[in-house]
């Protein structure tokens, strides 16, 4: 993504969360994804989660499996948002916050550290391009049994028909918001690259605002290749 696009996008999440937390943001209410993925998070395991919002799904993670997160988001008012509620609930001590892009984070963190899982629901928004590399950085810092777990839209969803492609699978829409688009195929396709091993992987409908939205998700777990006779 552009220098342009970043400053856009921060901008339009800045707005969107100036406007305050839902009531199940504040109460640390967790997405459906968290729930039914939150057991191949290593108890007690750092997570990396990029788009943390609130942090609804990453105080959930620090409450009932012990995790430490690093949590990221390119708004600097969701940060805010995020650290008031920890704070409200008792989970400050388990969170690293960090404002920055996706682009940037792998910059801002580097060597430092190791992660156990990386999460990102509807918030790794790169081309295939730029989604690889980032991935290929990501890998390269998970722990043995590290696993990846990502949630984003498909194609069909109705927002990206009423969109404009601006990069490979990446779309930009009438309100200037900036979507990746996944499917079976590429995140097959990604995970050999990268040497993952796809656990699990569904496409799910949810209702929101009274419309139907389309989105995929998937697990994968990085392959133990100590064995491998080179």
């Amino acid at each position: 993504m552009s220098e342009k696009f970043s400053k856009n996008q921060q901008e339009y999440w800045d707005k969107q969360h100036k406007k305050g937390m839902r009531p199940s943001e504040i109460e640390g209410a967790p997405n459906e994804l968290a729930m039914n993925y939150m057991k191949y998070i290593k108890p007690g395991g750092v997570v990396l989660e990029i788009g943390v919002a609130s942090g609804n799904d990453a105080r959930y993670f620090a409450k009932e499996n012990q995790n430490k997160i690093v949590g990221v988001d390119i708004s600097k008012e969701a940060i805010k948002n995020f650290i008031d509620a920890a704070i409200k609930d008792g989970t400050i001590g388990k969170m690293t916050p960090i404002i920055a892009s996706a682009e940037e984070i792998s910059k801002i963190l580097g060597d430092k550290e190791n992660y156990d899982a990386f999460y990102s629901r509807s918030a790794l928004h790169l081309d295939d391009e730029k989604t690889s590399s980032f991935l290929k950085w990501l890998v390269s810092h998970l722990n043995k049994d590290g696993v990846v777990i990502i949630e984003g839209k498909t194609k069909e969803d109705f927002k990206i028909e009423r969109s404009v492609e601006v990069g490979k699978n990446l779309y930009e829409d009438i309100d200037g918001h900036i979507r990746r688009v996944w499917s079976e195929d590429n995140i097959k396709s990604l995970c050999y690259f990268l040497n993952l091993e796809i656990v699990e992987m569904k496409r799910t409908v949810e209702t929101i605002l009274g419309k139907k939205t389309q989105f995929i998700n998937f697990v994968a777990k990085k392959k133990d290749t100590s064995n491998v006779i080179l």
